[in-house]
């Protein structure tokens, strides 16, 4: 498919301004930067009640070996567990392994990868506008300009002298505990300005990695010659995606767990996704130290140790990161078969209010006036739906995804048929319940905006999945048949959905990732039953007893093969659409040639039905294609198991 300028504008070349959920243009996100400078002189602290100096930040829960001192306190003076009385120690950079000559020249390599003023605020700007945020917007944007208006000189110079002096002086400046800071500004200044961290570099990077995978290959951004020569997208996400990685390094190398660092690896490992793929085993290494920062960071308890004096802004903000974390952690988690690494039985998951990023850094009398406005639940009355009210809804189907991989990947997945239907019921009244802007339905007009209309679409996938894992699941040799067709309906429910987004892709073509996620995520189990129930019914047609429309399935897969084939090789996942594109393909082809008479159906002499053969799906893969795919292929128990395991 050839996509024209005119299909979704000119990539990075002209942003336009453009609501996004019903919320800023880029003009009132500088008005957003402005009032935050305000904020900032306001709440300035005074010297002498300064943050804590440089030391780890570091949770301990109620079972650690200090939690009964730290419990029974309350009531007695608390210097005793001061360490105040001892000399402060002498700032010792002799053996500091990010200060070494090779990691300081990797340092300055990612402060090369950081595009000039102009372009970085172009690729921030969209990446607010089309990826999945993680940053709070106008703090981001005051992180930016404070970046360059402070170390802008250097950047700007490329002289890795001066870039290496600036990596020294980062390096080495007093961190700011960021759980002390008493106030939004001061939390803001212990990360920005003179304070800058490494954290926040990778943060920008990544985010601007994020930003150009929605960039057409075709867009000047990347034909348009630099340093003498055109550039390809994979190419500069390669870039930036390696300073990125070189700032994740880093930051490891000084074990100092910030909420900076959180948001830094979890763009790494969005990122990685995108441009590797999601059965990559080095995503799962990097989500895997995505939920350690968040756990020793103490995220998954913020309620429990939090102060009580924490902005209301900050505690908001650590919040939502937990839950794009949580949200994450479930999808991949799904995605390969194997156990989430949080889980909602070690966690306090509270959904963060649904307030704009405005609305957060307001105070006293306006903020209870916004508070006003939510429901008992926390969700805006009468608003338009923003980011953060669908990433409400992604929390509250998460954590019935926890209960549904629980059943699935534990040691025996057999449920009951009680069981089963409860959590179904619990889905579909969590899923009714969401508010009306979130919800999506396939027999209504769409009027809901391009990124809004992406995420109404993925949010009812999500649901979708539950039921199609639910019905996945073992049952009882009563029940099978009915399971069976139950299994086929959410199927077909689930395929067409994602041929929604298909439907729109010219309107949706800035958020591609979106679609590539729910044809690979959703689609391919889902083509898998259908496939594979095609096959058998083609088979053995008297033997076949559940029902199944040749003639629909036949036109879904076909339309799928469609979505299968939009997925461009410049994307993570091309690879695997490629293959399952293969197994469907050949499957449709078996079934629309005519059948020989040897095929029919095996009936016993007493005309009872015999089990359905398993179908030779290897004789469809050919003999030119992948061997570790085909080993992979052949092992596949094609009737059980957990669905990561087929498709």
């Amino acid at each position: 498919m050839t996509r024209t300028n005119g299909a979704h504008g000119s990539g990075i070349s002209k942003l336009r301004d453009r609501e996004r959920f019903g919320g800023r243009s880029p003009n009132s996100v500088n008005v957003a930067a402005n009032n935050l400078l305000l904020l900032l002189s306001q709440q300035r602290t005074s010297p002498n009640e300064g943050p804590s100096p440089d030391t780890d930040d570091v949770y301990l829960g109620p079972t650690s070996y200090d939690a009964v001192f730290r419990e029974d306190m309350g009531s007695f003076d608390p210097d005793i567990l001061s360490n105040d009385n001892e000399e402060p120690a002498e700032p010792d950079n002799s053996d500091r392994p990010e200060l070494r000559p090779q990691n300081l020249q990797q340092c300055v390599d990612a402060f090369l990868c950081f595009p000039d003023e102009e372009l970085s605020e172009k690729l921030l700007e969209r990446y607010f506008s089309y990826c999945d945020v993680a940053l709070h917007e106008p703090s981001a944007w005051y992180c930016l300009r404070s970046l360059w208006s402070t170390w802008g000189s250097d950047l700007k110079s490329k002289d890795r002298l001066r870039l290496k002096n600036m990596a020294e002086s980062v390096i080495t400046a007093p961190r700011i505990i960021l759980r002390t800071c008493r106030s939004s500004a001061e939390w803001l200044e212990s990360f920005t300005g003179k304070h800058l961290r490494i954290e926040m570099i990778g943060n920008f990077l990544a985010a601007f990695g994020l930003a150009a995978m929605t960039i057409p290959e075709w867009d000047p951004f990347f034909t348009a010659p630099k340093d003498g020569l055109p550039i390809t997208k994979k190419q500069y996400v390669f870039k930036v995606g390696t300073g990125s990685e070189t700032c994740t390094k880093l930051c490891t190398m000084k074990a100092i767990s910030s909420e900076p660092l959180v948001w830094l690896l979890h763009h790494s490992q969005l990122l990685q996704s995108q441009y590797s793929g999601d059965e990559n085993g080095y995503l799962w290494r990097k989500a895997g130290h995505v939920a350690t920062a968040v756990t020793s960071l103490g995220l998954h308890r913020e309620d429990a140790t939090a102060p009580r004096s924490a902005p209301f802004m900050v505690a908001e903000l650590r919040k939502r990161t937990f839950g794009a974390v949580f949200i994450a952690d479930k999808q991949l988690a799904t995605f390969t078969g194997r156990p989430p690494r949080l889980s909602r039985r070690y966690s306090h998951c509270q959904l963060p209010l649904d307030l704009s990023d405005d609305q957060l850094m307001s105070e006293g009398e306006e903020l209870q006036k916004h508070l006003a406005q939510l429901d008992a639940a926390g969700w805006n009355q009468g608003a338009k739906a923003r980011y953060v009210t669908l990433e409400r809804g992604f929390m509250l189907m998460s954590l019935l995804r926890d209960e549904v991989l629980e059943v699935c990947l534990g040691p025996s997945a057999e449920v009951s048929p009680a069981r089963r239907e409860e959590l179904k019921q619990r889905c579909e009244d969590t899923y009714a319940h969401l508010p009306p802007g979130i919800r999506f339905d396939i027999t209504t007009p769409i009027c809901a905006t391009e990124h809004m209309l992406c995420g109404q679409v993925l949010l009812r996938l999500e649901f979708l999945l539950h039921i199609f894992l639910l019905e996945r699941l073992p049952t009882t040799a009563d029940d099978t048949h009915s399971n069976k067709q139950n299994l086929i309906n959410i199927s077909k429910t689930i395929i067409e959905h994602v041929i929604v987004l298909a439907r729109y892709r010219d309107r949706l073509a800035d958020f591609s990732y979106g679609m590539t996620w729910a044809v690979v995520y959703f689609g391919l189990p889902s083509a898998g039953i259908l496939t594979l129930e095609l096959l058998k019914q083609h088979q053995y047609p008297r033997q076949y007893a559940l029902s199944l429309s040749r003639s629909e399935i036949v036109q879904i897969l076909s339309v799928f093969l469609f979505c299968l084939s939009m997925v461009g090789p410049d994307e993570g996942n091309f690879k695997i659409c490629v293959r399952m594109k293969k197994v469907i393909s050949r499957s449709l082809d078996r079934v629309l040639e005519p059948r020989d008479a040897e095929l029919e159906e095996m009936i016993t002499p007493g005309g009872s039905r015999q089990p359905l053969p398993d179908v030779d799906m290897p004789s469809m893969m050919g003999v030119d294609d992948d061997p570790d795919f085909m080993e992979w292929l052949t092992s596949v128990d094609w009737e059980k198991g957990p669905w990561a395991d087929t498709f």
